[in-house]
């Protein structure tokens, strides 16, 4: 009883096509995993009645043919493109499109593979999970074709450097401080702050370094050796691979002065009633001996005070404040007592912390004294300021003249408060490049020394496989391409397991690719490609499958029956 044979044959298939539908719902979550489709086909048919041609007389026949069951006939891989899963490692590659990824074992052995996920070993080679390495292009792929090469990401190595930074000071002028030499202690901050004398202070990495911005310096040569000994009297040790520091203008800086801050405050006395009434108009300037950062943010108050005992004078932050005495009285008629511009002076001078030179009467009036005598007692010059009554002109100018004697301060603003500001001073040329250099941070002070993948700041591959590299010293890299491989029939290559498959004479012949061209797909980094079983296609087929594999079992139990029915006959 041929059915016998269909049914047992029948249920061989079933069984092919069940572990077929089984494996490809285990490997649902397998990365890249490509799912496989079976298909039957008939065989063995028993001509029982020959076909024959008809003709005039005899009509034709059709031939009488009886088969004997199903066989498998073929298993096809669905090369169909899946989805993406997206992953923080830039390693991790995905193909878009055609292709596949080259990857090659220790004994030279050449497997394909959609799955992407690449890692770099501990001497920069591209390796997948089982650690084989990746193939393309080593190195820079410029101009390169695509190619089979073993991708392995060499970095240059560091030479010594020192440690320096550039800054554009004063307006336009570039000025680049180095150390001496290189190192790791050659990376440290450097803060100038303004201050009487030059010394240094260090505190981890940070030089702190203060200068006596009123000095002048007449070239760069002096300023850089103000740094210097303001870093040797600090006695700060970095090590002779740092220090000294040297610092180069990109220009000849001009040998500039600072100017002073100053400002006019007006007065008006006005005397009399109407017509004979006199007005009399008087101007004091105001004026900082010396130039800078307090001068230049001076602010100047003048008031009357019915307190006050004498003309005195206060310093709170950067406001001078000055009090004139308040109305007296004698007991025959109320005098205004008189305030010169002499008196006000002394009280900016005591304000300031002027010594006066008159040891025996510390409120006698100062004597003059030079700047130079003023620096040897340490007298901050930038909050000492000058007086002057001065006159006005009809074009509006001002010069110094009038009778200061008779201008009486309380009777000219009252109970008002005045006040101005200083203004327009500049810093000289230095002051100005030390307060813009206020933070600077040299870099890049190192040791020769290998460099591998890790001391990369950024690694990124772009959709033509390219991989890039961001180094602190070298800048970008180029590491190396990753190539693709693709063949004229991708259904007919062998699979090898672990998601490899291997060239095979129904595939033909691996055709190497740059990404994205001639026809190649483009890879996708920091995404997986996920598998691409269908499973509500695989539960309908395991269905048909398992029906099919009932029927052709009842094939089997119906023919047994026929054939106990024939046994019984000889009853």
């Amino acid at each position: 009883m041929k059915s016998l044979y269909s049914g047992v044959a029948g249920l061989k298939t079933h069984n092919v096509r069940m572990d077929v539908i089984g494996n490809n719902i285990s490997n649902v979550n397998t990365t890249a995993y490509k799912g496989s489709a079976v298909t039957f086909k008939d065989v063995y048919y028993q001509t029982r009645t020959r076909s024959s041609a008809g003709d005039n007389v005899t009509g034709g026949i059709n031939p009488a043919q009886v088969g004997y069951g199903v066989s498998l006939g073929t298993i096809n891989q669905i090369m169909s493109q899946s989805g993406f899963t997206y992953s923080d490692s830039v390693t991790d590659c995905a193909i878009e499109g055609e292709g596949f990824f080259q990857v090659m074992d220790q004994a030279g052995n050449i497997f394909y593979t959609r799955n992407g996920n690449f890692v770099i070993d501990n001497v920069g080679n591209l390796v997948d999970p089982k650690g084989n390495i990746v193939l393309g292009v080593m190195g820079d792929p410029t101009n390169a074709g695509p190619s089979s090469q073993r991708i392995s990401m060499l970095i240059p190595e560091v030479q010594d450097s020192q440690a320096s930074v550039t800054k554009t000071v004063a307006g336009g002028y570039d000025v680049t401080v180095m150390a001496a030499g290189y190192g790791p202690n050659g990376n440290i901050s450097i803060s100038i702050t303004h201050g009487m004398s030059d010394f240094a202070t260090l505190n981890g990495s940070n030089l702190r370094i203060t200068m006596d911005l009123n000095r002048e310096y007449a070239n760069a040569q002096e300023f850089q050796g103000a740094l210097n000994d303001a870093i040797a009297s600090g006695g700060v040790n970095l090590g002779d691979d740092v220090l000294p520091l040297t610092c180069t203008f990109s220009s000849i800086p001009p040998n500039t002065s600072p100017s002073q801050a100053s400002n006019v405050m007006s007065f008006i006395i006005r005397e009399g009633v109407g017509e004979e009434q006199e007005v009399e108009s008087w101007y004091l300037q105001f004026t900082a001996r010396e130039p800078g950062e307090y001068a230049n943010a001076y602010n100047i108050n003048m008031r009357t005070s019915a307190t006050a005992t004498g003309v005195t004078a206060r310093w709170q932050d950067n406001t001078l404040t000055i009090t004139v005495p308040g109305r007296a009285t004698t007991g025959e008629d109320d005098e205004i007592p008189e305030v010169t511009v002499e008196m006000i002076q002394n009280a900016i001078l005591r304000a300031a912390g002027v010594p006066n030179a008159n040891e025996d009467d510390p409120t006698a009036d100062y004597e003059p004294i030079d700047e130079a005598e003023w620096i040897e007692r340490g007298v901050n010059l930038r909050r000492i300021i000058d007086v002057m009554a001065m006159t006005r002109n009809e074009d509006g100018s001002y010069e110094e003249g009038g009778d200061i004697d008779d201008l009486n301060f309380f009777r000219a603003i009252g109970t008002n408060t005045k006040r101005l500001g200083l203004h327009n001073g500049e810093d000289s040329f230095w002051a100005i490049a030390a307060r813009d250099m206020a933070t600077l941070r040299l870099e890049n002070g190192r040791f020769q020394a290998e460099q591998t993948v890790s001391d990369l700041d950024v690694l990124y591959i772009d959709n033509d496989g390219i991989i890039y590299g961001e180094h602190p010293v070298h800048g970008t890299l180029l590491l190396g391409r990753i190539d693709l491989v693709t063949f004229e029939n991708p259904v007919g290559l062998n699979q090898a397991g672990t998601s490899y498959w291997t060239e095979s004479m129904a595939s033909g012949e691996p055709q190497i690719k740059v990404a994205g061209t001639f026809g190649s797909g483009l890879i996708v980094s920091s995404a997986l490609e996920m598998s691409n079983v269908d499973l509500s296609q695989e539960f309908s087929d395991m269905i048909i499958t398992q029906r099919g594999f009932q029927a052709n079992s009842r094939i089997i139990t119906v023919s047994d029956t026929m054939l106990e029915e024939l046994i019984n006959l000889k009853r």
